[in-house]
């Protein structure tokens, strides 16, 4: 394998004269970088929320005021403080969703057309009253543009997340009302809009009875299940306040990572974005520094010296690795900086780079064994890139594919790669799990890499 060495330094200086190569090869993977780093630099932008209020009255209604008669313009206490409907939608919501007021309907379905507003809340009249009873249930109606599906599952989460918290708070004021008139049973007072008298009134009542009839035994056995039966019944009202409360408000959910911090959406797509630089330039910069021997006639005068096929593809692997680490560790420096990624994650995803790259390459020296030219192997690269790029989990989540596509998707190397570095700089894998990646991507580099050689050394 001698003269390996001499190939190498010859394809660096190739390389280093072609601009379109140097372009192609080193920058591009940063332009593509910067490109989604711009695209989701405003991940905090509030969703756009067309509202239609049909429970506001023509005239003005002041919070505390009891609305129209008819049930519009009604307001809802949470928190000591009273709620109209638009009120409670403007408190509620609060900086994520950006509220636009309309008078129609068609007007609100027009801007959601032409993209003016992401989504069209219509709040029917009558709305705070059905709210505040405890035997109605309010309903909103949302009209979502599903013709971009991304954008409305995201439009719609965050809408039923604002949603949710009306929806509690009003969840717990009609617990606490109920858990008042519960109490006044028990005690007596203003039930609801009626005075009565509380159970333990009752029981003392059926005491001070009992005393007096203490010569009749009939009668005084009755009221001792009555006075039984009263003091069992104020036991299961304080029992059922508690059960009230659990029913009502059953579930709290407390979010947290495996990362032990939460992240953004521009952390996640760090992996992916090395992943890719890495699947890029290993595939394009092999199959066109060996299909550029054949183009120039180096190939053939090779073949009149010592040297074997072997030399020339380790020649290229190393050219190609030596690209790939030096966009990979500036993209990792500058990651490093922005974002706060552990630097142990850093370091993990170093090992994962570059049996990633073996397989990149390999694919790369595959496709120049079945190319003459360097355009055909470019365009055979980006057919054969973008869809392992797709099915490999990076744009849409794996475990929500087909299970064939699942399995399909294991049989790539970028698959393994992603969950690898995802592990590294995300989740904080531990570096045995790294580690069990890596030997799986190692397999794959080498299939490849064997495969390219075997190939390239029969069909050249």
């Amino acid at each position: 394998m001698k003269g390996w060495k001499e190939i190498f330094i010859k394809d660096l200086k190739i390389i280093g004269r072609n601009r379109l190569l140097l372009t192609v090869l080193i920058l591009y993977p940063f332009v593509f970088m910067a490109v989604i780093a711009l695209t989701f630099s405003r991940t905090n932008q509030p969703i756009r929320l067309g509202l239609i209020n049909y429970d506001e009255p023509s005239g003005s209604v002041l919070s505390g005021e009891e609305g129209t008669g008819d049930g519009i313009g009604e307001s809802v206490w949470i928190q000591g403080e009273p709620y109209a409907s638009a009120e409670l939608i403007q408190r509620f919501f609060g900086e994520t969703i950006e509220i636009k007021n309309f008078e129609e309907e068609a007007a609100a379905t027009e801007a959601l057309r032409k993209g003016r507003v992401d989504a069209i809340l219509i709040i029917p009249a009558g709305f705070v009253h059905q709210l505040k009873m405890l035997n109605e249930t309010a309903t909103a109606h949302l009209i979502l543009d599903q013709s971009n599906l991304v954008k409305a599952v995201a439009t719609e989460t965050n809408i039923r997340g604002a949603l949710s918290v009306i929806d509690r708070a009003i969840a717990e004021n009609k617990v606490r009302m109920v858990v008042e008139g519960l109490s006044v049973l028990i005690d007596g007072g203003d039930f609801f809009g009626h005075q009565v008298i509380g159970l333990r009134d009752v029981v003392q009542d059926i005491d001070a009875i009992i005393e007096v009839l203490h010569d009749q035994p009939d009668l005084t056995q009755k009221l001792l299940r009555a006075r039984e039966l009263a003091s069992s019944v104020i036991q299961d009202i304080g029992e059922a306040a508690d059960y009230l409360k659990a029913t009502a408000m059953p579930l709290e959910v407390a979010v947290s990572g495996l990362a032990g911090r939460e992240l953004s959406l521009k952390e996640t797509m760090v992996p992916t974005l090395i992943g890719l630089s890495t699947l890029w330039t290993g595939i394009l910069c092999a199959s066109i520094l060996m299909v550029m021997e054949e183009e120039e006639g180096m190939r053939r005068r090779l073949r009149l010296t010592r040297l074997r096929s072997t030399a020339l593809v380790v020649s290229k692997s190393l050219v190609s690795l030596t690209i790939i680490f030096l966009q990979a560790m500036t993209m990792c420096v500058i990651v490093g900086l922005i974002f706060d990624i552990p630097a142990s994650g850093i370091l993990f995803s170093l090992p994962v780079i570059a049996v990633m790259s073996f397989s990149s390459i390999g694919i790369g020296i595959v496709i120049a064994a079945f190319t003459r030219e360097v355009t055909s192997a470019i365009v055979i690269s980006v057919l054969i890139a973008l869809p392992i790029f797709f099915i490999s989990g990076a744009v849409y989540p794996l475990s929500q594919m087909p299970v064939f596509m699942q399995i399909l998707a294991k049989c790539f190397s970028f698959t393994w790669g992603i969950e690898a570095l995802s592990g590294a700089m995300l989740r904080g894998d531990p570096a045995l799990i790294i580690f069990k990646y890596s030997g799986v991507l190692l397999l794959f580099g080498l299939f490849f890499l064997a495969m390219g050689t075997v190939l390239n050394r029969r069909l050249g």
